[in-house]
């Protein structure tokens, strides 16, 4: 990103490897026949110094173009023609299509049967039609009808009145009634 690939540092880089390459080369026979070095980074060593020297192995790499395989091609194992493998066995049965549309038919009509059948003999409660403003009527004759409810403390206080008090530490639960919680 900061001229590291530009082709005159690739180049001056060379050069100064090239310039350095017999130093280079002397260290790394000294490590391939120091006797102290482990094992395996002596054999790294020499097999480094034999390929600088030209001397390693050649590596063959074949490569090779071939067409992808179609479907055809990939399946022609596995299917077979049957019209080629008959060999009339007598234990093989042929196959019968049956067309079981017309026993769908009766079955999808027996079960319509019977559902119409338990829709006649379960009670249909219907509710009568009641405009809103009756409705409204009903409701209010229902909770004038009602008991009222026990007069507490708690609902004779205004919503700001039981704020203050629970803030003061007064207990509203049906075994409270409005005490302080410092009350026996």
């Amino acid at each position: 990103m900061h001229g590291g690939a530009a082709p005159q540092v690739r180049a001056a880089a060379q050069v100064r490897l090239l310039m350095r390459a017999d130093d280079l080369m002397s260290a790394l026979l000294r490590i391939a026949l120091d006797d102290k070095q482990p094992v395996q980074a002596r054999l790294v060593a020499i097999r480094d110094g034999l390929d600088r020297a030209g001397l390693a192995s050649k590596q063959e790499i074949e490569i090779g173009v071939t067409a992808r395989p179609t479907y055809e091609d990939v399946l022609e194992g596995v299917l077979v023609d049957v019209a080629e493998d008959r060999d009339e066995d007598p234990n093989v049965l042929d196959a019968e299509v049956v067309d079981d549309t017309e026993e769908r038919e009766k079955d999808h009509d027996r079960r319509e049967a019977d559902r119409a059948e338990r829709k006649a003999l379960t009670p249909q409660r219907t509710r009568p039609k009641v405009s809103t403003e009756e409705r409204a009527a009903q409701e209010r004759e229902l909770l004038a009808q009602s008991p009222a409810e026990p007069e507490t403390r708690a609902s004779q206080l205004t919503r700001e009145e039981y704020m203050l008090a629970r803030d003061r530490g007064a207990n509203f639960s049906s075994r409270g009634l409005g005490r302080n919680s410092g009350q026996g």
